[in-house]
């Protein structure tokens, strides 16, 4: 568990990027992981690499909560079974664990913040 503050001023730098390990034009940076940091959650940030971002495919998490905090960007997340919605900065999905959900149509300068409790591999 981390114990201690948080603070995420240094998150959004161009350090530590890597790209997405699927999806072309997305990029990742694990800010907390089990591996890392011993934490009892993962946390990401995505963001648009410069480039179209391809669709993220449906897929689910069969053993995490998914919380995703849009900070920057547009686009469109679909939950099945419950509709595709609209994400702009300030919109939040919370998708139970083993529910597919996608993410689609983003624009380039999408950043978001997704946390998986309790952490994912």
């Amino acid at each position: 568990m981390i114990q201690f503050p948080v603070h995420f001023g240094a998150a959004f730098n161009d350090e530590g990027w890597e790209p997405h390990p699927f999806v072309v034009g997305l990029q990742r940076k694990t800010l907390f992981s089990r591996d890392k940091d011993g934490s009892d959650v993962t946390v990401f940030l995505f963001r648009g690499g410069g480039g179209k971002i391809e669709d993220v495919p449906f897929h689910a998490h069969a053993t995490a909560d998914e919380y995703t905090y849009v900070f920057a960007g547009t686009g469109k997340f679909e939950i099945e079974g419950q509709g595709i919605f609209e994400i702009q900065p300030g919109s939040m999905m919370c998708v139970p664990r083993g529910m597919r959900h996608r993410a689609l149509d983003n624009s380039e300068t999408l950043l978001t913040m997704n946390i998986y409790s309790p952490a994912i591999e």
